[in-house]
C-alpha cells in the first residue's frame, strides 16, 4: 500500500525555507506558514515577489486559493497573526472562491497538482487526526473498515484518508499520456450531512464533489463525467427520494451505476441508519461508519455480525468473491480494545484523540403536569395502546390533542389551561429565577413531535432580537424568526450568529431525526430534551452535537495538561402527583435507557444517562418509594382483603372462563354484539345480560358466576392496575440492574426476563404522526408484554406470592449499587462482569 500522503512526507525533500513556505500555504499547515515568515522576518513586500521555482505562482496567488479557509473559524487565531505580520496588503487579499485543487484555472498550462505535488493527492489540514490514519489502511489491506469512534470524535476525518489513498493510487496506476478511469467513489449519509462532507472534501482534498439529490434516481450517476483527470466523488442521502411515491431512489441509483462498474469506494456515514438501503452496493472496498452500532429491539439485536454481513455483500457481490473480507477477521472492540493494520475496525474516545477530560453535567429539571395526566393516560392507553400513550404523555398539549382526537371533546373536558412544562423551558431559556446561568447560553431544544417544534418555536419567538437568534428546523422545513424560512441555511445562520459576537445567542428547537445525528453544531452549549426518544443510542448522538472535533482542538490546543471539557444535558422531567412512582410519571426516561445493558455487552459506550449520580440516585430513591407504597398496600386490612379476594378469583378463573364460552354459544346471534369483548364480561355477566332474552343454560351459568363475579368486580379491576404497573416495573429494574452488576432475583420467579427488552422497531399499534420517527424509532412489543404479565400475575398468585414480597428483595439489591460510578468513564461487560474504566484504564489494561 501506498503511504498515507501527509504535509511531512510531501515536503521531505524540499530544500528551502521558501518552498516550505509554499507547500506550507497549499497545505494549509497555517501553523507553519507564520514560523516560516516569522524565521524569515519577511514582509508583505519582499514576500509576494516570490515565486515558485521556474512557474509564474506568487505567495499572493497561493494565498488567494486558500484564503477562505484560512479566515475560517477554527484558523481565526492563525489569520489575525498573519494580518498584524504582513500590513493592509495582506487584509485587503480576496479569496478566490474556485478553490478546488482540481480546477484548471490555476494555472493554466499545469495543474496545480503537478506543481506542488508531483502527482500524489495530499492531506491538507487535518494533522491533529494522526488516529484516524489507521482506518485507510485496514481498508488497503483487508478492503473493507468500520470506524466506531464515539459521537464528536471526526470520523469523516477516517473517510477523508480513505477517499485520499484511493485517489492516490488510482493518479499511480495511470499511465503517462494515457486516459484512464477516474476514482469512482461513493459517500452515502444523513440528508442533513451531505453538505458537510461536500465541504470536507474541498477543505482536506481540495476537490470537488457531487452532491445528489434525493429524487435524482440515478440520473446524475448514469450521466457522470467521463475526464479522466477528475475524481468522480458522489455524495448522497441515506434514506433514498420520495419523487415516485417510494424509498427507491437510492436503489435504483446504485442499480444504474452498475451496470457500468463498481465503486472504488462505498463510505456509508451513520450506517445503523436506513441498514436495509445498502445491499444493492458493489464495490471494492467498504468503509461503515458509526457510534452507536447496536440496535435493539425485542426480536433481534443488530450487531457487528450484521456489519460484516453487509460489508461482504458488497465486496461479494454478483459472485465477486475475491474481494470478500478474510474469514478471521471479526469486530470485537472489548475483547480486542487496541486494533491493529491487520482488522477491520478502530474505536476510539475523545481522549484517545485529544488533550482533553470529559465531564458530562446532567441535570434533572422537574415540570408540573396537569392533574388529569395519569387519567387520559389510561384512556388514551385502552384505545390506542401502549406506546402512542407514552409518546403522547411527555407534554400537556400533545396529550390534550390526542385525547381530543380520539374521543372528542364536547363538554371541554380535555382542555389545557396552562402548559407548566412549556413554560419552566422559557424560564430556563430566558435565565430567570433559579436558571439565572443559562441566560447567556445557546441551547437546543430536543422534541419528537414536530407539533411540539412548532409551539415551542411560536412560544419563543418573541425573544427574536440583535442578539438572541431563534430558529427551528425538522425534515425539509426550517426557519429563523423574522429573517428566513430556506431550510437548507438554518443551522449555518444560526452557527454564525453565534460566533459572530461572543454575546450572542441562538436557539433552535427541532427533532431528534432532523438534528440528532451527524451534524456538527458545537457552537451551541447545552442540550435540552423537551421530549425524549424511545432508545439510548438517540440520546447519545444528541449530546455528541455540541461535543464536536473541531471545539476540541481549538480548545485543547498547544496545553500541557488535558483541559477539561464540560457540557450540559437537561433533561425536562414530570413531577410526580400523590404516590406515583417516577417510573410511571417519566415512563420515556427509563424505557429510552433500558437497552444500555445490552448494547454494553458488545462494545464500551459513553453513556449520557445511566450511570451519572443523578441518575442512581433517582433510581434507588424511585424504586424505595415504589416498592414501601406497595409494601404498605400489602400489608393493610383493606390491600390484604383485595389481594385475597383477587387470588380467590384467579382459583376459580377457569371456572369462569368455562361459563363465559357457554354463554357466548348460547346466545343468539341477536346479542352476539353485546358481549364479544372477553375482557368486559368478566365481573359484569349480570348487567350485560339484565334485560337480555336467555335460556335455561344461560340462566344456569349467569346464576353460577354473577354474584361471585360483581362481589369481586372492583377488587379485581384494581388489582389488575396494581400488578400490571409493579411487574411493569419489575421486568424493566431486574433488566436495568443487571447492568450494574446486580441480579435481582426473587423466591417463586423463575422466568427469563431476557426476552423482555420493550421493544420492537414493527409495532404496529404506535401512530406515527411524524414521518421522521420512521428508519429507526423503537417501540415496546406490546403483545408481548402484557402476556408476561398476564403469566406472571398468575404464577404469583396462584402460589399466593404477594407483592409485599417483592418489595424488601428489590430494595435490599437496590441499596447494594455502588453510587460512585464514574459518570465520564466507559462501561462495558465482559465475561458476565459489568465494567466502569476511564479511557486511559481501558487502554492500559489492554496494552498490560
Amino acid at each position: 500500500m501506498e503511504e498515507i500522503l501527509n504535509y511531512e512526507s510531501l515536503t521531505k525533500d524540499v530544500s528551502s525555507d521558501i518552498e516550505k513556505l509554499f507547500y506550507s500555504i497549499m497545505c494549509r499547515r497555517w501553523d507553519i506558514v507564520n514560523v516560516q515568515i516569522e524565521k524569515n522576518n519577511l514582509e508583505w513586500q519582499e514576500l509576494n515577489k516570490l515565486t515558485y521555482k521556474d512557474t509564474e505562482i506568487n505567495i499572493q496567488k497561493c494565498f488567494v486559493k486558500n484564503l477562505q479557509f484560512l479566515k475560517s473559524n477554527k484558523n481565526k487565531v492563525y489569520y489575525e497573526k498573519l494580518c498584524d505580520k504582513l500590513g493592509e496588503h495582506f487584509k485587503k487579499l480576496v479569496a478566490d472562491k474556485n478553490c478546488e485543487y482540481d480546477s484548471n484555472d490555476f494555472y493554466k498550462d499545469k495543474s496545480v497538482f503537478d506543481i506542488f505535488f508531483q502527482g500524489n493527492q495530499p492531506v491538507l489540514d487535518v494533522k491533529e487526526f494522526t488516529k484516524q490514519m489507521l482506518p485507510a489502511k485496514q481498508l488497503m489491506k483487508n478492503n473493507a473498515t468500520m470506524v466506531l469512534d464515539e459521537v464528536g470524535t471526526g470520523k469523516t476525518v477516517a473517510g477523508i484518508y480513505a477517499i485520499q489513498q484511493i485517489i492516490q493510487n488510482r493518479l499511480k496506476e495511470t499511465p503517462k499520456n494515457e486516459i484512464f478511469p477516474s476514482a469512482a467513489i461513493l459517500i452515502v449519509c444523513p440528508y442533513t450531512k451531505r453538505e458537510d462532507w461536500n465541504n470536507d472534501i474541498r477543505r482536506q482534498l481540495g476537490r470537488n464533489s457531487i452532491i445528489i439529490s434525493q429524487s435524482d434516481s440515478g440520473e446524475i450517476i448514469k450521466q457522470k463525467s467521463q475526464n479522466p483527470n477528475k475524481p468522480l466523488i458522489y455524495v448522497m442521502g441515506s434514506a433514498g427520494g420520495k419523487s415516485d411515491g417510494s424509498k427507491s431512489a437510492l436503489k435504483q441509483s446504485f442499480k444504474k451505476f452498475r451496470s457500468d462498474r463498481k465503486w472504488d469506494l462505498v463510505i456509508i456515514d451513520e450506517c445503523h441508519n436506513c441498514f436495509n438501503n445498502y445491499k444493492d452496493i458493489i464495490a471494492d472496498k467498504i468503509m461503515l461508519l458509526t457510534a452507536t452500532p447496536i440496535v435493539v429491539s425485542s426480536n433481534k439485536v443488530r450487531d457487528f455480525q450484521d456489519y460484516e454481513d453487509l460489508m461482504n455483500n458488497i465486496l461479494g457481490s454478483l459472485g465477486h468473491w475475491d474481494k470478500k473480507i478474510p474469514y478471521e477477521k471479526n469486530i470485537e472492540p472489548i475483547k480486542n480494545s487496541m486494533p491493529k493494520d491487520e482488522d477491520i475496525f478502530v474505536c476510539n474516545y475523545k481522549e484517545d484523540i485529544f488533550n482533553v477530560d470529559i465531564n458530562r453535567k446532567i441535570k434533572f429539571i422537574a415540570c408540573d403536569r396537569t392533574k388529569k395526566r395519569q387519567e387520559w393516560f389510561n384512556e388514551l392507553r385502552s384505545k390506542k395502546g401502549f406506546f402512542t400513550a407514552m409518546y403522547a404523555d411527555q407534554d400537556d398539549n400533545r396529550l390534550s390533542e390526542k385525547m381530543i382526537e380520539n374521543f372528542g371533546d364536547t363538554l371541554n373536558d380535555y382542555a389545557i389551561d396552562n402548559n407548566a412544562k412549556l413554560e419552566k423551558l422559557v424560564q430556563i431559556i430566558e435565565g430567570k429565577f433559579e436558571f439565572k446561568e443559562y441566560e447567556t447560553k445557546s441551547i437546543i431544544v430536543f422534541c419528537e413531535m414536530q407539533a411540539t417544534v412548532d409551539m415551542i418555536y411560536e412560544k419563543l419567538s418573541y425573544l427574536s432580537n440583535n442578539k438572541i437568534m431563534v430558529g427551528k428546523k425538522y425534515g425539509k422545513f426550517g426557519e429563523i424568526k423574522n429573517i428566513t424560512s430556506n431550510s437548507s441555511i438554518v443551522l449555518e445562520r444560526l452557527k454564525s450568529h453565534i460566533r459572530m459576537n461572543k454575546d450572542n445567542r441562538s436557539i433552535l428547537v427541532t427533532t431528534g431525526k432532523s438534528g440528532g445525528t451527524g451534524l456538527n453544531l458545537g457552537e451551541f452549549d447545552t442540550v435540552i430534551h423537551y421530549e425524549l426518544p424511545y432508545t439510548n443510542n438517540e440520546l447519545e448522538q444528541r449530546f455528541g452535537r455540541i461535543e464536536r472535533a473541531d471545539d476540541l482542538i481549538t480548545k485543547s490546543v498547544n496545553c500541557d495538561k488535558p483541559i477539561l471539557i464540560e457540557n450540559e444535558m437537561i433533561f425536562l422531567v414530570n413531577k410526580s402527583i400523590g404516590n406515583e412512582s417516577d417510573f410511571e410519571t417519566n415512563r420515556m426516561l427509563y424505557y429510552a435507557v433500558n437497552k444500555v445493558n445490552i448494547a454494553c455487552q458488545y462494545m464500551p459506550i459513553r453513556n449520557t444517562v445511566l450511570f451519572h449520580p443523578n441518575f442512581t440516585e433517582r433510581l434507588q430513591h424511585d424504586a424505595q418509594t415504589y416498592f414501601e407504597t406497595i409494601k404498605n398496600f400489602s400489608e393493610c386490612e383493606d390491600g390484604k382483603r383485595k389481594i385475597q379476594n383477587y387470588i380467590n378469583y384467579k382459583v376459580k378463573e377457569k371456572e369462569i372462563n368455562e361459563c363465559i364460552v357457554v354463554i357466548k354459544k348460547s346466545l343468539n346471534e341477536t346479542y352476539q354484539n353485546i358481549i364479544n369483548d372477553e375482557k368486559e364480561i368478566k365481573g359484569k355477566i349480570s348487567k350485560i345480560l339484565n334485560g337480555v332474552e336467555i335460556n335455561d343454560t344461560i340462566k344456569e351459568h349467569k346464576d353460577k358466576l354473577g354474584d361471585f363475579l360483581n362481589e369481586n368486580e372492583a377488587d379485581t379491576i384494581e388489582m389488575d392496575n396494581i400488578l400490571d404497573r409493579t411487574l411493569e416495573y419489575y421486568i424493566w429494574l431486574k433488566n436495568t440492574l443487571k447492568f450494574y452488576g446486580v441480579e435481582l432475583t426473587v423466591e417463586g420467579d423463575n422466568t427469563n426476563y431476557s426476552n423482555y427488552d420493550f421493544t420492537n422497531e414493527e409495532d404496529a399499534s404506535i401512530d406515527l404522526e411524524n414521518e421522521y420517527l420512521e428508519e429507526n424509532s423503537s417501540s415496546l412489543n406490546e403483545k408481548d408484554f402484557l402476556e408476561t404479565i398476564t403469566s406472571l400475575k398468575t404464577e404469583i398468585t396462584h402460589r399466593n406470592l404477594t407483592l409485599g414480597l417483592l418489595c424488601e428483595k428489590v430494595i435490599e439489591r437496590i441499596k447494594s449499587i455502588n453510587n460512585d460510578q464514574k459518570a465520564n468513564g466507559i462501561f462495558y461487560i465482559s465475561n458476565n462482569k459489568f465494567i466502569n474504566e476511564t479511557v486511559k484504564q481501558f487502554r492500559d489494561r489492554s496494552n498490560a
